[in-house]
């Protein structure tokens, strides 16, 4: 199921507790309402502000003072009725689950925070089926040098978003433990509750594709994801007008909007340079923004 199908289905799901909400407010009213006096009050009361609200909008002041005090009256009225027969004003109006949205998923022009975490949670579940490994799963007789790269990694997982690297380029020959950092890192910030998207490189250029000739793709996942991870960057093929496009793009404007790319490679920084371009190139390298870990032990595949 692609983002934006997941994101029409918590809608349809946020539409029907929204109704529900709605259908047991007016059940408890109508329920009220059998109390012939509450009934009469009730509608008073909404009368009358509606009457006043519409004086507001093109009456004088002195309708806009005698509608006030008019409406003060009955829901003083109004109150006390509900006061002293100890009614539950809340169950008269619909309880949403987010006060910010009233369950519509949408703020302003924005997505909500209670669809953003039910979002990241609906993908994170279906990132767990891919059974990634953990920390946890690393040997115990790392080398000294290996062993700091995976602290320091399990430290930017923790420190993740407070942090000013967004690109984190892994670059060694095969078997030196690349991919299962980054499987301990995709494990670590799923668990912390982010939306991570693990991808090959070749997957990647794939997907890119198919966006390139208007067919269904997952390149705007890539790009809206809060951690993308490219395993084995330098294994695709190089597609024209396509691969360094695409792949510049995606890292570009996920710096922008301060989203981190992780990417494990078997190139050297200056075969990257060859391979892409400099603008690929810099963001890759830059000092502030990004770190190049390089992996130089021997395989160690058996090790894990």
């Amino acid at each position: 199921m692609t983002r934006t199908q997941l994101i029409n289905e918590i809608k349809l799901n946020l539409d029907k507790k929204r109704h529900e909400a709605q259908i047991l407010a007016d059940q408890y009213v109508q329920e009220l309402c059998q109390n012939e006096e509450f009934q009469r009050l009730y509608t008073n009361y909404n009368q009358a502000k509606i009457d006043l609200i519409k004086l507001k909008f093109g009456g004088s002041d002195i309708q806009i003072l005698e509608a006030t005090n008019t409406f003060e009256k009955i829901k003083q009225l109004y109150n006390n009725y509900i006061s002293s027969h100890k009614i539950d004003i809340r169950r008269m109006e619909p309880q949403y689950d987010c006060s910010k949205c009233n369950d519509t998923g949408v703020v302003g022009l924005k997505m909500c925070e209670c669809l953003k975490l039910e979002l990241n949670r609906r993908l994170n579940e279906i990132n767990k089926q891919y059974k990634f490994v953990t920390f946890n799963d690393c040997s115990k007789d790392l080398s000294p040098s290996l062993r700091k790269i995976y602290d320091m990694a399990k430290q930017w997982c923790e420190k993740y978003p407070n942090t000013n690297i967004l690109n984190i380029t892994m670059s060694g020959g095969t078997g030196t433990g690349k991919t299962f950092l980054l499987e301990c890192m995709a494990s670590e910030l799923i668990n912390r509750g982010f939306n991570v998207m693990f991808t090959t490189a070749f997957a990647l250029n794939d997907e890119c594709r198919k966006y390139h000739f208007s067919l269904p793709s997952k390149v705007n996942e890539f790009m809206d994801c809060d951690v993308l991870i490219i395993d084995d960057l330098g294994s695709e093929p190089l597609l024209k007008n396509i691969t360094i496009e695409y792949l510049f793009n995606i890292i570009n404007l996920r710096q922008k909007r301060y989203k981190p790319t992780l990417i494990s490679t078997n190139l050297i920084p200056d075969d990257i340079l060859n391979r892409y371009d400099d603008r690929i190139h810099s963001r890759l390298s830059n000092k502030i923004l990004a770190l190049n870990i390089q992996f130089t032990n021997a395989d160690m595949r058996k090790g894990f």
